[in-house]
């Protein structure tokens, strides 16, 4: 939070008047009382927390909340007839957490069996994947990429079970990743930032160049150069 905030301040004071970003829920929430107070516009592409955007102000998201995302993935689990669901989460992040509380809500809606493990060291992941799948349930979710490889490790020796990761790029018989095309609004962003921008200076805030991440940025640029090809596109991670 203190190094998104120290990135804000810096894109303000090059003169940038509208930032995508940042890309992460806990990220935006550190920057949303300083972009009130400058009345800075942000608007993120993949910032899914439902309390972003409860406001009248300058904060703006493009993309779906979490309490939409955790209904869907209830259904899904109900749909594929399931009644015994683990989830492995990180408490300390505002996305996974965000996920697992509509997640759990709406689980209680269809009144099948809920368990979950939160905060576990790396290492440990796939232990974990591979306790939920021996004690019977049927659908297993690790909400974050760090989840993906994991569970391809543990996948084959329970063909059975269905494993779903959440922004990961595990594959296979039965590991899905639900995945974000959040590049695509991004695009879109990007277009809405070179049209408002009087300077021809628009920004972006990323807090890690990982992949998923850096596709953001990208798509944003993109779309921006094709209303203004010499707009300057300042990143901050």
């Amino acid at each position: 939070p203190t190094e998104c905030l120290n990135a804000f301040n810096s894109l303000v004071a090059q003169g940038v008047g509208l930032i995508i970003g940042s890309a992460t829920s806990g990220c935006t929430s550190a920057i949303t009382d300083a972009a009130n107070e400058e009345e800075i516009c942000l608007l993120s592409p993949t910032a899914t927390a439902d309390s972003l955007t409860t406001e009248d102000d300058y904060i703006f998201r493009a993309c779906y909340a979490d309490s939409f995302q955790g209904a869907i993935a209830a259904a899904y689990a109900k749909k594929s007839g399931c009644e015994k669901v683990g989830v492995v989460y990180c408490a300390a992040d505002v996305y996974s957490k965000g996920l697992y509380d509509s997640f759990s809500a709406a689980c209680e809606k269809y009144g099948y069996e809920l368990a979950y493990t939160e905060n576990l060291n790396a290492a440990d992941i796939a232990a974990a994947f591979a306790d939920y799948a021996a004690a019977g349930y049927n659908v297993i979710i690790g909400h974050g990429f760090e989840f993906g490889d994991p569970a391809l490790e543990v996948a084959s020796t329970y063909p059975d079970v269905t494993f779903i990761c959440t922004e990961a790029s595990a594959s296979a018989e039965n590991v899905a990743s639900y995945v974000m095309a959040c590049e695509q609004t991004a695009y879109v962003e990007g277009v809405i930032a070179a049209n408002m921008s009087q300077s021809g200076k628009i920004g972006a805030i990323g807090p890690i160049p990982g992949d998923s991440l850096v596709k953001i940025i990208n798509g944003y640029e993109d779309g921006a150069k094709t209303i203004n090809p010499d707009i300057d596109v300042q990143t901050a991670w």
